[in-house]
């Protein structure tokens, strides 16, 4: 039945497609950044200290398509997203594909390359139904809450989402590792993707919201002796709330990790349990044309052994 409902949608996006982006239009945006760093002595040492140096740069082209009404096609390309200078990428004096890895110019270890010249990050559809929406492809990832955080990847994943009044209830599959197409010694070994499930609540009220994250990592990849023997079957548990009372803004998230950091899969090995927590509080208050306001954020937890 799963398979079967994946044919189902997957024909539908199709004939959606086929049928109706002739007539799409489309809205461009984009950005472009140029940032120059400087970091002195960064392994605080007394006698071999160090400093570093340089620039690095990204132009961002995100198209959106409307289909139809309710219907959107959404892509995101980034290009020269790189260090000024650096040449171990596809542009510069090597060939190789981000995908592989190279040899930086002047010898030394091979590396992989920093980026490829032009690459594209997000493509996924987006389509309204009385039931819902969902939310199919490669989109936006580790997202949630306030910024804390927050790391703004991309990864396949389909999100559907309920709106029922001043809630919505969300729920997403996400695909980091497939097993059936892999090469090497996890190739085409039952159970051994890695695959996340999350469940989500957004409240709305007056001046503010508040979230409930529960997500669940099954990263089964590593669980073929060659590379290392064991599952990770972790758990996510993250409220967040914002508000704002007259010009006072405030925002928290707290976030707790739990689970099996390694549960081995051969005998002779002691498991390995998981328990992290972090929080971040942040307020701020509207003076005139200023903002004045201050964070704190702190985390702890097991150091995997």
């Amino acid at each position: 039945m799963k398979k079967f409902l994946v044919v189902l949608l997957s024909l539908g996006l199709i004939l959606a497609f086929s049928m109706t982006a002739s007539a799409a239009d489309v809205k461009f945006r984009g950005a472009y950044y140029l940032t120059g760093a400087y970091w002195n002595n960064p392994t605080v040492a007394d006698d071999n200290g160090y400093s570093r140096a340089f620039f690095y740069q990204r132009f961002r082209l995100s198209p959106l398509f409307q289909i139809a009404e309710g219907l959107t096609f959404t892509a995101q390309m980034d290009a020269l997203e790189k260090q000024w200078g650096n040449t171990t990428w596809k542009g510069g004096y090597s060939d190789e594909p981000l995908s592989r890895k190279v040899t930086p110019q002047g010898g030394g270890e091979p590396t992989r390359g920093i980026q490829e010249n032009f690459e594209f990050e997000q493509a996924y559809v987006t389509f309204k139904t009385a039931i819902g929406l969902f939310q199919v492809g490669y989109q936006p990832a580790d997202v949630w809450g306030t910024a804390f955080g927050d790391n703004g990847t991309t990864r396949p994943r389909i999100l559907y989402a309920l709106p029922i009044g001043p809630m919505t209830l969300t729920a997403i599959y996400e695909k980091f590792y497939e097993t059936d197409t892999a090469t090497g010694v996890n190739v085409r070994r039952e159970d051994s993707d890695y695959d996340t499930y999350a469940f989500a609540g957004i409240g709305k009220f007056k001046g503010g919201e508040a979230g409930l994250l529960l997500k669940y990592y099954l990263d089964h990849s590593k669980s073929v002796a060659a590379l290392g023997g064991y599952k990770q079957d972790i758990y996510l548990i993250g409220p967040y709330a914002k508000a704002t009372f007259g010009p006072v803004y405030v925002e928290g998230e707290f976030n707790y990790f739990g689970g099996k950091y390694k549960e081995f899969t051969a005998p002779g090995h002691n498991d390995v349990d998981l328990s992290g927590w972090n929080a971040y509080a942040m307020a701020k208050v509207k003076l005139g044309p200023v903002n004045v306001g201050g964070l704190a954020g702190y985390s702890t937890g097991d150091d995997g052994t």
